[in-house]
């Protein structure tokens, strides 16, 4: 079946933006603590290494090469290192570095939210973009503002009503006051609304009730 010219243009596209996300990330990254790996050799799978975790003194555990101090180097620069160190093992070793999982670049969305959880970015969101990708408030009846916690565990509210002049004045081109930003570690909380109990609403007004018309009856006695 012949793939139209479109579709392979598309996947050509594709794979172009995924080597220059990953170029872009060898040549300004730098790893840290935490931070997960995967480093292989082509054909040669006794050195490769899958989601290995940078320990907290910095240093990852490699095949044959033992310890290797990786915080502060960019993935290019450890690929490097360890492909002079390989050439002791492998005639002409290729090597590719790989970062899994970038560690601190999370935040939480939890409470009053489609999807509850931990969610990556790669920069600074405001709230809006956040809710977005915690699949939006629930409902919205009742929701008067949101938390934001920070990672250092001050907090403050932030009124919904906030949170859309924002938006608007974004949209509109207009200057925006300070926009809130959401960082690494940050949690964004929102409180479920409010309901009333109606049934205690009811047994209280049944009770009113029934004391005015005690009221009533001994004062007509």
């Amino acid at each position: 079946m012949e793939i139209k010219k479109s579709t392979l243009w598309l996947i050509l596209f594709l794979l172009m933006n995924v080597h220059f996300s990953q170029a872009q990330i060898d040549e300004t990254y730098k790893i840290q603590r935490g931070d997960r790996l995967t480093i292989q050799v082509m054909d040669h799978g006794e050195f490769n290494v899958n989601n290995v975790v940078v320990l907290p003194d910095g240093y990852i555990q490699y095949p044959a090469l033992g310890s290797i101090k990786v915080v502060g180097l960019t993935p290019s620069q450890l690929k490097e290192i360890i492909r002079k160190n390989l050439l002791t093992y492998v005639p002409v070793p290729i090597v590719t570095v790989f970062i899994d999982r970038l560690y601190k670049t999370e935040i939480n969305v939890l409470g009053h939210v489609s999807k509850s959880g931990k969610y990556q970015i790669f920069e600074p969101i405001d709230i809006l973009s956040a809710l977005s990708i915690a699949g939006g408030i629930k409902t919205m009846k009742g929701v008067k503002y949101v938390r934001i916690i920070r990672r250092d565990g001050t907090n403050f509210k932030l009124k919904i009503k906030q949170i859309w002049q924002q938006s608007n004045s974004k949209k509109k081109g207009k200057r925006a006051s300070r926009t809130i930003l959401l960082y690494p570690g940050d949690t964004l909380f929102v409180p479920e609304p409010k309901q009333f109990n109606w049934s205690i609403i009811t047994t209280i007004a049944t009770t009113l009730n029934l004391i005015a018309t005690m009221i009533y009856y001994f004062n007509n006695k």
